[in-house]
């Protein structure tokens, strides 16, 4: 009797090396994030991660324009994932009840000052600055030595190429902008009046106490005009979508397309010898004034606080391998080619492209403005109506001034 029970012990304590292991699940970490262009490239970093930590696997999901309403509903089921995205300053604090204060993680104190901008509420950390991009006007430069032309410097020598160019072969239109959709307008077009004002937060602040108005503000004047001498010269704004717009731009049909640095990996799919050059908004006759690149964090990495401990503790280890140890820092900034938030981070200038480049010095040479979509009323969430608001007024479907009431209401009645 005594060897049975002592047999029975025994197969107690063996049964969860028979069933496969130790009987414990592996820690999952999941991460839904908006990036599509990484996305490839972060599966390759988590698979790599996960070979050489047992016991964690992190998964990646990815999503386009409609993230946020997925997000949301993630969380509303009680399903929110471990790591997800934000645009920082309003959007981030949507989800104030699901952030983790990262703070005292070590790379938080390498965060480069439009990283911690972005990315910190009453003072605290809870963003993991991925990427920082930019939005500007991306070029064939192959076209451009083709017909000895500069880089425009001011809005009169901008149009003048556009009409040089539309007469010399590309009759339909020069430039890839669609205007039938509101997220580029939204997102980063309707935010460079704000970043060009003396002082954006200040501004901001001014239109959610009412000390300032939209309604005759000259840098959302300029934007107005702006946008209807750029649709017509677009190539088939009304009906193109943002894969075709990046499509009809790799493949030469448009010699030039709203974009920005993260065009580079699209562009490198299609040909990694692409010619390609970059420049920003050059929304007055100032050459100076409009010399300055529109930059954001792209994203923000944010750990859900209402994941289990475990699991919060691997996404930081993830994040961290990231960060520092060799392999995964490869995937960061080689990979992925990002240039991340980070004083300590060094991008791969090779993988970064002409593009990451250009973006690079600007922000070395301190010529960079920031991104305030982030910061309308309700967040990013708001970006659908200044969006279409913007792509009525390109269109010609309502005024400069109808447009800027437009604006005006919508900002008002998101307070």
């Amino acid at each position: 009797m005594k060897k049975c029970i002592a047999l029975f012990a025994l197969l107690l304590v063996l049964f969860p090396v028979f069933a496969g292991g130790s009987g414990e699940e592996d820690v999952v970490v999941r991460i839904f994030q908006q990036k599509i262009e990484i996305h490839d490239a972060l599966v390759a970093a988590a698979e790599a991660f996960n070979a050489t930590h047992e016991g964690i696997t992190v998964e990646v999901e990815s999503s386009g324009d409609d993230y946020l309403t997925i997000l949301k509903g993630q969380f509303a089921a009680g399903d929110g994932p471990a790591i997800f995205q934000s645009n920082g300053y309003n959007d981030m604090a949507l989800f104030r009840d699901y952030l983790v204060d990262l703070s005292d993680e070590d790379w938080a104190q390498y965060l480069t000052d439009v990283a911690r901008e972005t990315g910190s509420l009453d003072g605290k950390v809870y963003g993991f600055p991925l990427s920082t991009e930019c939005t500007a006007i991306c070029y064939r430069s192959d076209v451009f030595d083709k017909f000895g032309l500069e880089v425009p410097r001011t809005r009169s020598e901008y149009f003048a190429l556009l009409d040089f160019l539309m007469e010399n072969g590309y009759p339909d239109g020069v430039i890839s902008d669609g205007f039938n959709t509101w997220y580029q307008a939204g997102m980063f077009t309707f935010s460079t009046a704000i970043a060009r004002q003396d002082d954006p937060l200040a501004f901001i602040e001014g239109l959610n106490n009412g000390t300032e108005k939209i309604i005759g503000n000259e840098k959302f004047i300029e934007l107005g005009e702006w946008v209807k001498d750029e649709f017509k010269r677009s190539l088939n704004p009304l009906s193109i979508d943002f894969n075709a717009q990046t499509a009809a731009f790799t493949s030469g049909n448009a010699p030039l397309v709203i974009g920005g640095s993260w065009l580079q990996p699209t562009c490198d799919a299609v040909d990694e010898d692409m010619d390609l050059g970059m420049f920003s908004y050059p929304f007055t006759e100032d050459a100076e004034e409009n010399d300055y690149l529109y930059t954001y964090i792209g994203p923000l990495w944010h750990i859900n606080s209402e994941a289990g401990e475990a699991e919060i503790a691997a996404a930081k280890e993830f994040i961290n391998w990231l960060v520092y140890d060799e392999t995964g820092l490869q995937y960061l900034t080689s990979e992925m080619k990002t240039i991340p938030g980070l004083t300590n981070v060094t991008p791969d200038f090779e993988a970064i492209g002409t593009l990451g480049q250009i973006l690079y010095e600007y922000i070395a040479a301190g010529k960079t403005k920031g991104t305030y979509n982030a910061m309308y009323p309700n967040g990013t969430g708001d970006a659908i109506a200044f969006g279409d608001a913007i792509c009525a007024c390109a269109a010609g479907r309502v005024t400069v001034d109808e447009f800027l009431a437009e604006a005006q209401r919508i900002w008002d009645s998101a307070q």
